[in-house]
């Protein structure tokens, strides 16, 4: 029939000018779909006497992994249209309910553990992140106020969430119009799901910062200079502990900054003060951090931070 084979031309044809609209994406869905799909289709091999889905998770732990780790957000979308579509019966089923809710991670808002995927899928509503900017120091210290400023911009990752910083200035020299302060900052990076928070990863780093003085006598950023990873931390650390201009080494200022970090417990609490802080400045009273284990990181209730 001429009008059907017409049709069928003309399906075709949408199908591919929506590739060309936007061929990545194609690809990328393509991708996905084949990643999630071999690799579950891996996974319901064996053991095949079992009726445990774990037992086949247990028997493929890299598998089940690899959809986690290299299809991500993509993949967690195309589980969740083959919910929307009924294909996630039997083992199938079990398996993606276990990967979304892994993935979903503090998003998922159900808790009973006892529901069927079918069940499960029906009562989800995924929680929508409260979008927060990141943090900004209120305080008059001139000093903390360039660090501030200066470490919040380094460390910003707004696809990530919003960030937080806690910085132990230890020093500061003044040398021929230059400012140079020594300090070690505790940064971290949150999201936010009603009064869940969830980290998105974070760092504590000893740092130099050296300001140049202008003519209007405002202090703009000359140079960045941060400890370095593994053999080459305290050497670094060594480097950077001199004085802005002359280069003169600063007696004992390296050890200082070398010791603290051994224990840095005074600039995690001030994370945590400054995200208290943070969040009731943008009408967050509720707020809950817990570890992978479950045990509570942070707590704030009624507007109140509480160990």
């Amino acid at each position: 029939m001429l009008w059907v084979a017409l049709i069928s031309i003309a399906v075709v044809c949408l199908a591919l000018a929506a590739c060309a609209a936007n061929p990545k994406e194609a690809l990328l869905d393509r991708d996905v779909e084949k990643l999630v799909e071999e690799n579950l289709k891996v996974i319901m091999s064996d053991p095949k006497t079992s009726s445990n889905p774990q037992d086949y998770i247990d028997a493929h732990p890299d598998v089940y992994e690899d959809i986690k780790k290299f299809g991500g957000e993509d993949a967690l979308q195309y589980m969740l249209s083959q919910f929307e579509a009924g294909n996630a019966a039997g083992l199938r089923g079990q398996l993606m309910m276990r990967l979304c809710k892994e993935l979903l991670g503090v998003r998922n808002n159900i808790t009973d553990e006892s529901l069927s995927p079918k069940e499960w899928y029906e009562a989800l509503s995924i929680q929508q992140e409260i979008k927060l900017p990141d943090f900004k120091y209120d305080g008059d210290d001139p000093i903390e106020k360039l660090v501030y400023a200066t470490e919040v911009e380094k460390n910003s990752a707004p696809n990530r969430g919003f960030t937080i910083v806690a910085p132990k200035i230890f020093r500061s020299y003044e040398e021929d119009g230059l400012l140079k302060i020594f300090l070690t900052t505790f940064s971290a990076t949150y999201k936010l799901y009603g009064n869940v928070l969830e980290g998105e990863g974070g760092s504590v780093v000893p740092a130099a910062i050296t300001y140049k003085k202008n003519s209007q006598g405002n202090y703009l950023l000359e140079k960045y200079e941060q400890a370095r990873d593994g053999s080459g931390f305290t050497p670094s650390i060594r480097e950077f502990c001199t004085m802005p201009v002359s280069g003169k080494e600063i007696p004992g200022l390296a050890d200082e900054i070398i010791h603290h970090y051994g224990d840095y417990g005074d600039i995690r609490s001030l994370l945590f003060e400054n995200l208290s802080k943070h969040l009731k400045s943008n009408g967050i009273t509720e707020a809950m951090l817990t570890n992978s284990s479950g045990e509570i990181k942070f707590l704030m209730s009624g507007g109140n931070q509480k160990e």
